[in-house]
């Protein structure tokens, strides 16, 4: 067996038999690794290690694109992502081959597709691929999205809305308010489903916002990483190239201070299961001088955090009127504290995350 490798092609040849992989192909790292790390010399081994992945990768973005369009579509009607240009086949190859690159399972995947199919909108569907593009599409083994959120220092959302939002904390009080909307670290923060603006053409409405990290990042005080279903994507608003969607229902995972996650799969958010010790490790001296990169979140029961009664509940800041970039065409857009509470509207815009919606 012999083969050439660049940057750009593997080429092995055996006898009579060639096996050309493209440096695009999602089986190219794989071979690579194959040939050059573990130093293989089965030619059957390489042919069949592309075939199995790309007959993998196929069907995967086969699924993606049969989910996203939804099981009766009618053939006769152009499917919404073609209607609307949605990236989804690209987006979906993308992660595949990140995925294969890093030596992964398409599990996960796998998992994000099923929540993704527990979605009622066919326009929900389709528009998140465009946020998902913008943002990295980093995901947990159980399929939730990970996205990013801006809240005030004191943890409240930025903006106060009119419509009821539930917060469950993590020690399982449930409070529902209106206003500022706090999102304390381990809870769960949702609105019902049909307050939220499902219209791709509004800017800044109703909502639960949730942004990728270059988005959040312009509007944070301080930041929280936060999973979300991907059945309780309402809309993508096509401004600000895609980089915000309006939910129904987040969980905060944790503070976050660093670089945007880079993974497309993480194993789950580190977490410290007693808040009480998480506050005393804070405060001792040694550990002052730069929070670490999580704080603390405990969700011992992932794959059912959807499941209960109030699934259609959003996010009070998500239900906030988004206000414009530049703070001055929204009736909403405040720069000063208006409200009395001491609070310090964000700049113009609705993509804080940590109240959107209705002002939250």
């Amino acid at each position: 067996m012999h083969a050439l490798i660049d940057q750009q092609a593997i080429v092995v040849t055996e006898g009579g038999e060639t096996v050309l992989v493209a440096s695009t192909d999602p089986t190219f790292a794989a071979v690579r690794r194959y040939l050059v790390d573990e130093r293989g010399q089965d030619f059957d081994r390489v042919r069949g290690m592309v075939t199995t992945i790309r007959v993998t990768v196929k069907a995967a973005l086969a699924d993606a694109v049969s989910v996203v369009d939804g099981a009766e579509s009618d053939p006769q009607v152009q499917p919404y992502r073609i209607v609307h240009g949605d990236p989804v086949e690209e987006v979906l190859f993308a992660t595949a081959l990140r995925l294969t690159q890093q030596n992964a399972d398409l599990a996960p995947l796998g998992a994000f597709l099923k929540r993704l199919e527990r979605n009622p909108s066919p326009a929900s569907r389709s528009q998140l691929f465009g946020w998902l593009k913008a943002g990295g599409f980093t995901i947990t083994r159980e399929g939730m999205i990970v996205g990013y959120k801006s809240v005030r220092n004191d943890g409240l959302s930025a903006h106060a809305g009119r419509e009821p939002v539930t917060v469950v904390h993590q020690d399982g009080i449930t409070e529902t308010v209106t206003g500022h909307v706090p999102y304390p670290v381990g809870s769960t923060v949702w609105m019902p489903r049909h307050l939220v603006d499902d219209d791709r053409n509004s800017a800044c409405s109703v909502g639960l916002h949730v942004g990728t990290y270059s988005y959040a990042q312009n509007f944070s005080q301080q930041m929280l990483v936060v999973l979300v279903d991907p059945a309780d994507v309402v809309s993508v608003p096509v401004d600000h190239s895609a980089q915000k969607m309006r939910v129904c229902r987040l969980r905060v995972a944790a503070l976050h201070d660093g670089e945007q996650i880079a993974d497309a799969v993480i194993e789950a958010i580190r977490t410290v299961p007693d808040f009480d010790a998480s506050e005393e490790y804070a405060s001792r001296p040694e550990n002052e001088v730069r929070r670490p990169m999580f704080a603390v979140a405990d969700f011992p029961h992932v794959d059912g955090w959807d499941d209960d009664e109030d699934d259609d509940v959003w996010d009070d800041e998500d239900t906030w009127d988004d206000e414009d970039e530049d703070g001055g065409d929204d009736a909403h857009d405040l720069d000063t504290d208006t409200d009395g509470d001491g609070g310090f509207a964000f700049y113009g815009d609705c993509g804080d995350y940590s109240g959107l919606g209705a002002r939250r």
